[in-house]
């Protein structure tokens, strides 16, 4: 052993050094700290590999969820553009509720799964329902026939559940007008099992309101009601509509029954079990709606009666708001990009109205314009030849034109919005 001051060789007993007369201090060895510091070591070491493990843990987790984001966002990519950019016909597929495609006011035509199902005329009393399949603006194969009975004219129809639902006249085998019934039909989407829903008697016009059907009954002449018939094909009287309340000025739109009353417009909601009058637009403004206003959700567009309407007898739209109880112009002469006779609104779609023009030629033709609410830009859609064109509806990005020539033919073209 050695000395540390002056490392001198002494004995392991030595207490001091015999060269430099240092105290001799011994080193201890502590093997219960040594313990535990390896100890603490070894723990130090596990908790290492625990952290590593939860990062490689959280690392895949994380890679998973990015996974299945990605999965989505391409599923609705897909779905958004897989029929070659037609946004509309794209959004009827799952985002798009069927009121927001079809025209508010359609009567004899509407899109449906990839369809277009219209009316078509074929003679006095007498029309069939068809079908037109339609992808991405073009249509596809050709027309098929869904319904047609040689003695029933179909007055009007509804989609629902992938069944069809429409009230006809029907003469049995007789040719003569005056003796007929009124039935309702359902029929699957493809023409096949059709069958009576009901037996009812003469009915004035009927609409579809969620799962049911409300018809605007007429037992006797100059007497109405309301009768609610389910899909099941059981009848509810619901109220008796007051007789004011039947004249040209009517209109029925969702679950309302709108007519003008004194100085007011008010209306009946058909789903009720009472007749129950509301007043829908104020006096200020029912006053200066001619007859030609139309509805849609919780508004009115309407041309204000007190214009003059100068040379060509046009006058500007208005649209109310029956919620807020606020109107605004929404369409004038200016916003045409040419001069011309007078303008109307067709139809409406969402926030999208429909507006026709008459030629100022005088060769009888039309120009046909979209009217965007939202930014209130008014859009050329196409021209339209009048000579033998009698009117037109709007089923997602398609119109459907149904027309009579001066021979008496009658027909039906569907063609893209877009020229």
């Amino acid at each position: 052993m050695r000395c540390r001051q002056c490392g001198a060789e002494i004995s392991e007993n030595a207490k001091f050094c015999g060269v430099c007369g240092k105290k001799v201090e011994k080193e201890v060895v502590q093997p219960q700290q040594e313990e535990k510091k390896n100890v603490k070591v070894e723990k130090n070491q596990n908790t290492g590999k625990k952290s590593k493990g939860g990062i490689v843990a959280l690392l895949i987790i994380l890679c998973i969820c990015v996974a299945i984001t990605g999965f989505i966002i391409g599923r609705k990519k897909e779905t958004a553009f897989s029929d070659g950019g037609n946004s509309v016909i794209s959004k009827i597929k799952g985002e798009k509720k069927e009121e927001e495609i079809n025209g508010a006011w359609n009567e004899f035509s509407q899109y449906y799964k990839g369809y277009v199902y219209y009316i078509k005329q074929l003679a006095l009393d007498e029309n069939e329902l068809y079908r037109q399949k339609v992808d991405g603006g073009e249509l596809v194969g050709d027309e098929e026939e869904v319904w047609y009975d040689p003695y029933s004219e179909i007055r009007s129809f509804y989609i629902y559940n992938d069944k069809i639902y429409f009230a006809c006249n029907c003469y049995g085998e007789s040719e003569d007008s005056s003796e007929y019934e009124c039935d309702i039909y359902t029929v699957n989407c493809n023409g096949d099992d059709s069958e009576i829903l009901y037996h009812a008697q003469n009915y004035a016009t009927m609409r579809m309101y969620g799962e049911n059907l409300y018809c605007l009954v007429e037992p006797d002449e100059g007497n109405y009601y309301i009768e609610k018939v389910t899909t099941k094909g059981e009848a509810t009287k619901m109220f008796d509509v007051p007789e004011e309340y039947m004249n040209m000025y009517m209109r029925w739109y969702g679950k309302y029954l709108y007519s003008p009353d004194g100085d007011e417009i008010t209306r009946i909601d058909v789903t009720k079990q009472k007749c129950v009058k509301e007043v829908a637009v104020k006096k200020e403004v029912a006053e200066n709606i001619v007859d030609d206003y139309m509805v849609s959700g919780n508004k009115i567009y309407y041309t204000d009666a007190s214009q003059d309407g100068g040379e060509y007898g046009y006058r500007n739209w208005y649209e109310y708001n029956m919620d807020t109880k606020k109107e605004r112009e929404i369409l004038r002469e200016d916003m045409f990009p040419y001069s011309g006779d007078s303008f109307y609104i067709e139809n409406c779609v969402g926030d999208n109205l429909y507006v026709v023009r008459s030629d100022s030629d005088g060769a009888g033709g039309q120009k046909m314009y979209c009217l965007n609410l939202k930014d209130n830009k008014l859009t050329f859609i196409r021209s339209r030849d009048t000579e033998y064109s009698d009117e037109w509806e709007v089923c997602g990005e398609y119109i459907v034109d149904r027309w009579e020539n001066e021979d008496g033919e009658t027909g039906v073209t569907i063609f893209p919005m877009k020229e």
